[in-house]
């Protein structure tokens, strides 16, 4: 995080001093580049922002929480690209591979002090960021127009259209309110491809000439998913079956 960034922002949260419930780590960027163009600026630059960024938030909202005697709750946004590499966004994968890392052990470390931190991993999300990165695929020549990139991407979507921001809110809200106050630790993929096909991304074939290997989810990883993405009205059963499923 650029000095004056991470200045105003912690700075921020000192204002904040009186209560702090929830803190969301959301703040990331990516500049795209080939793998064998990646130099240690673009590498560092990202992973500034990316993972140091969610550590030095992580641990200023740990530090009023522990001395509120509270507890709270610790949200990151990681990523699909944490999951799985992709060759033209390689610094962005490692930064988001290490959210999920630092996300499981900032859980470990806050445990016992009634602090919970979880992530969320999105996939294809259309926002400003699409632009800049379509923009920068024009310029090497890997596209030829705007949209040709996120519409490759999207393409192995099931619901047939990438995400919006609202439709990430309902699992923001969730990992922020008392629903949530039993999971801590875990990552919840908030992308409508199947899991065992996230390798499978038909834009993959623009830069590689195979997929690595599909990366997989435990049977709980997959349950939170659905849970998150079902009706309210059938949250009272559903809390009741995976009452007598746990007993």
């Amino acid at each position: 995080v650029p000095q004056p960034v991470e200045r105003t922002s912690l700075g921020a949260l000192n204002q904040l001093r009186d209560v702090v419930d929830v803190y969301f780590n959301n703040a990331g960027f990516n500049k795209p580049v080939p793998f064998m163009d990646v130099d240690e600026d673009n590498f560092n630059s990202i992973m500034r922002v990316n993972a140091w960024g969610v550590m030095r938030g992580t641990q200023e909202a740990a530090r009023q929480m522990m001395a509120q005697g509270t507890g709270g709750k610790i949200i990151n946004t990681a990523s699909i690209a944490g999951r799985q590499g992709y060759a033209e966004f390689a610094p962005y994968c490692a930064s988001k591979a290490s959210v999920i890392s630092l996300t499981q052990a900032a859980a470990r470390e806050f445990a016992k002090h009634k602090i919970t931190v979880n992530a969320f991993a999105p996939g294809v999300v259309v926002t400003p960021l699409w632009d800049g990165l379509e923009q920068d695929m024009i310029d090497k020549g890997v596209i030829k127009e705007k949209g040709e990139f996120i519409n490759s991407f999207s393409s192995s979507i099931l619901l047939g259209f990438p995400s919006k921001p609202h439709d990430l809110a309902g699992i923001a809200a969730f990992l922020a309110s008392s629903d949530s106050d039993y999971i801590t630790g875990q990552v919840i993929m908030s992308v409508a491809v199947p899991m065992f096909g996230v390798a499978r991304l038909s834009w993959l074939k623009v830069f590689q000439s195979d997929s690595s290997s599909p990366s997989g989810t435990s049977a709980s990883t997959r349950f939170w998913v659905w849970v998150t993405l079902i009706s309210p009205k059938l949250k009272r059963s559903i809390k009741s079956a995976t009452a007598s499923i746990c007993s």
